[in-house]
């Protein structure tokens, strides 16, 4: 990261400060800080693509988009109630109280203690190099779905003007939720490459979602135990696999701590839900502004005292589709039940803007053939009998379920309203078990992911009020159950923490894993000085994608399981690209068909028999090095 790098997300963040003069709801600094992180960089990656797509992608526009962003927020820091440096003032004030004093934000501080650290590590290892200039992956979430997220941020970062056309795909519409990647794009006129930029934005906004789902627990359960103890539930989230675990040490011994072979929380045989750090916020990079701006979201409206602040909520949800559709959905419905529940004048104050401004975005975000991808489907990845359902969620999520149901209906643990407020997230686990909306039913664990999000605060509220009962009464049996309290929180979290370990380890199964060798690398720059529009072949057997990934330019396929996610004809794709490689029959055909500018002949295009002397013969080769050549092929004579 470069100084220029820092200045940026610093500007950001001052951005997003000012945003949040908007908001009449009283913040103190530990609130208002993560809020301005995330706020702030949507604000940014908004103005930026305005200007983009006047301007052209450049470090001028970026700059430009940055001031347009600075002007917006100076309405609101005119709004503030204190400057920063009162607030400072006030925070430490408040961490010098008796501990026991229900403002000192101690608690806060522990969780942050141990939550920074984990993400400053894992981000370090995310990308690295290898030998001969090779990319490598410290983790399956870089290795797999960081491809496509290189190829997302790369289709800006490296054509000149706004092309909303997706680079996995060529001629296809980006129907993505792209604006995380944006934002890691704007990062490259800073002086630092795109895998740089998704590092370091990923970590940047890492960082804000402990305090921020602190805060929602704060200002919901208003019990800092809770607020402290809900986020570690969530973030270590996982199942009964540890106890598979226990198998490995019983084969390799402790040892296999340090050198896990396997995960703990998916499989994708009988684990499908996936630790949540791993699997839904470091993999599924959209969940990085959608999971904290929902709970912003759903803080504001549940605190608001006036119009205002519904207002600012509205806007925000309104404001979700292009970070992130699925909390643009949850925010949308649940938020628009919190205000009729708790400010029912005020409700188109909230569902007006939360509707209006993401219907044009959500529109064409929607899939080319939707009723291909969508089917009704019962049970999800279980067999359906009810003693299967409860035996999969038992093994994806433990006693999370049971928990969770106990806090709605024991009134010492979480209020009435309040419970019925969160009571409706079980609709989205319903949901799940009856239909399909994506073609690889993994994908339903994006939206039971936000069930597991709230619950998570309500399972902490059963185990902090167990835990206060058994102090209280100091019977002979509290022993008993605060111990009982423990070994429950300890099996929440056991699977997601030993997958966590290992990401921080850097060190457990495949990795470091190459993405792309250095010759891949090569192409992926070379393919920068093509132009904008341009289309190449290349395999889709491999997440290997340096032209996409680096260049930024359209192929004809990505990796399969990319296009097959987005809905759209992915056989057919990969078999024509199959095809132009070997040179089949009606070769000519296909390259005017998808109008390809060049192909790739690499290791990977090989394996899947690729002819070089066919393309030796019918295009001109334009690049030769390190193992990878590249035809350009005169479509004319094609």
């Amino acid at each position: 990261m470069t100084l220029i790098t820092a200045l940026f997300l610093l500007l950001c963040i001052v951005v997003g400060y000012g945003i949040t003069g908007f908001v009449s709801l009283e913040l103190r600094l530990e609130e208002r800080l993560p809020i301005a992180v995330v706020v702030g960089s949507m604000v940014v990656t908004l103005t930026s693509l305005a200007t983009i797509a006047l301007v052209g992608f450049s470090g001028a526009a970026v700059v430009i988009g940055l001031l347009l962003a600075l002007a917006v927020s100076v309405f609101g820091w005119r709004r503030l109630p204190n400057t920063p440096r009162v607030d400072g003032t006030d925070f430490v004030r408040r961490l010098r109280q008796s501990g026991s004093a229900r403002d000192n934000p101690w608690p806060l501080l522990v969780l942050v203690s141990l939550c920074w650290p984990l993400t400053i590590r894992i981000m370090s290892l995310a990308y690295q190099t290898g030998p001969n200039g090779a990319v490598q992956a410290g983790h399956l979430s870089v290795f797999g779905d960081w491809q496509a997220h290189l190829a997302y941020g790369s289709a800006f970062a490296q054509r000149d003007g706004l092309d909303l056309t997706t680079p996995l795909a060529s001629g296809e519409d980006f129907a993505y939720h792209f604006g995380v990647d944006l934002f890691a794009a704007l990062t490259v006129p800073t002086g630092i490459d795109m895998p740089a930029g998704l590092t370091v934005t990923t970590g940047f906004l890492a960082l804000a979602i402990p305090p921020i789902l602190y805060m929602f627990g704060a200002r919901l359960f208003e019990r800092r135990s809770i607020a402290a103890l809900g986020p570690l539930i969530f973030l270590g989230a996982g199942g009964l696999g540890f106890f598979r675990f226990f198998d490995d040490v019983r084969a390799g011994g402790w040892g296999v701590l340090w050198r896990q072979s396997q995960d703990y929380t998916r499989d994708f045989d009988t684990l499908w839900m996936d630790n949540p750090v791993l699997g839904h916020l470091y993999a599924q990079r959209p969940t990085m502004i959608g999971f904290p701006a929902l709970l912003v979201v759903l803080t504001l409206v549940w605190r608001a005292v006036d119009r205002r602040t519904i207002l600012a909520a509205g806007v925000l949800t309104g404001l979700l589709p292009i970070f992130h559709t699925f909390s643009w959905g949850t925010a949308l419905l649940l938020g628009s039940f919190w205000v009729v529940l708790r400010r029912r004048q005020d409700a188109l104050w909230f569902v007006v803007p939360a509707v209006a401004l993401a219907a044009p975005v959500v529109a064409w975000l929607v899939p080319p053939s939707p009723s291909g991808t969508f089917r009704w489907h019962w049970a999800w990845v279980s067999d359906g009998a009810p003693w299967d359902i409860a035996w999969f969620w038992a093994w994806n999520t433990g006693l999370f379920p049971v928990l969770f149901v106990m806090g709605l209906t024991w009134r010492a643990a979480v209020r009435r309203e309040l419970a019925i407020a969160i009571a409706p997230i079980w609709l989205w686990w319903v949901g799940v078990h009856l239909a399909l909306p994506h073609p690889w039913p993994g994908n339903n664990a994006k939206y039971a992911i936000f069930w597991w999000m709230l619950g998570a605060f309500v399972v902490a509220a059963v185990l902090v009020e167990l835990v206060r009962e058994a102090t209280q009464k100091k019977s002979a049996t509290s022993s008993i159950t605060l111990g009982f309290v423990v070994i429950i929180f300890v099996s929440l979290i056991a699977s997601g923490s030993l997958d966590i370990l290992a990401a921080v380890d850097g060190s457990g199964g495949a990795y470091p894993a190459t993405t792309m060798s250095g010759g891949e690398v090569l192409v992926g720059e070379w393919a920068q000085s093509t132009a904008d529009d341009a289309v190449f072949v290349s395999t889709p057997d491999s997440t290997s994608q340096p032209v996409s990934a680096l260049g930024g330019r359209q192929v004809v396929s990505a990796s399969s399981g990319w296009v097959y996610d987005l809905g759209l004809n992915w056989l057919e794709r990969a078999e024509d690209s199959k095809a132009m490689l070997r040179g089949d029959a009606g070769t000519e055909e296909l390259v005017a068909k998808y109008g390809v500018d060049f192909v790739v002949v690499g290791p990977g295009e090989l394996r899947a028999g690729a002819n070089v002397s066919y393309w030796d013969a019918a295009a001109t080769l334009v690049y030769d090095l390190s193992g990878v050549r590249v035809y350009e092929v005169d479509q004319e004579r094609s």
